[in-house]
């Protein structure tokens, strides 16, 4: 079998599987990846669980990678909630076809969360190791 080429390649449960063994292609996590893990997370547990789970996964992943470093807690679960935030104006979706539908999740991230924080605020050290609370706008869940 040829080694996959994006992680859609992964059935949901393989993709899970993989990062919690840290077997999944560093390269193959990329931002999509991280809103698919939030995306099935949040329909498997709502968003409280997925609040707990997906940084709980992703930890675990960059550990097995060795890159604690890159870890991001505040941007997590802050991804985790604009995902259910939209999730919740596309009921009933797959996770193509809630990408189709909100783009914007996708392709200005960035904007989205500064609408919710100052850049110094997400990026400090602080919000790395712990979910720091916006500064801006307050998430609506």
């Amino acid at each position: 079998m040829s080694q996959p080429k994006k992680h859609a390649d992964y059935s949901d449960l393989e993709l899970k599987k993989d990062l919690l063994t840290g077997t999944l292609p560093a390269v193959l996590f990329n931002h999509e990846a991280h809103l698919r893990l939030a995306f099935n997370e949040i329909n498997s547990f709502g968003i409280s669980g997925a609040i707990i789970s997906v940084p709980e996964i992703i930890q675990t992943y960059v550990s097995h990678l060795g890159a604690k470093d890159k870890y991001n807690e505040t941007l997590t679960i802050a991804a985790v909630k604009v995902v259910y935030h939209f999730l919740l104006k596309v009921p009933g979706s797959n996770f193509d076809h809630f990408i189709a539908q909100t783009p914007k999740v996708l392709t200005s991230f960035k904007e989205l969360i500064h609408t919710h924080y100052s850049q110094g605020v997400y990026s400090s050290e602080k919000a790395k190791s712990l979910c720091v609370e916006p500064d801006l706008i307050p998430f609506d869940l």
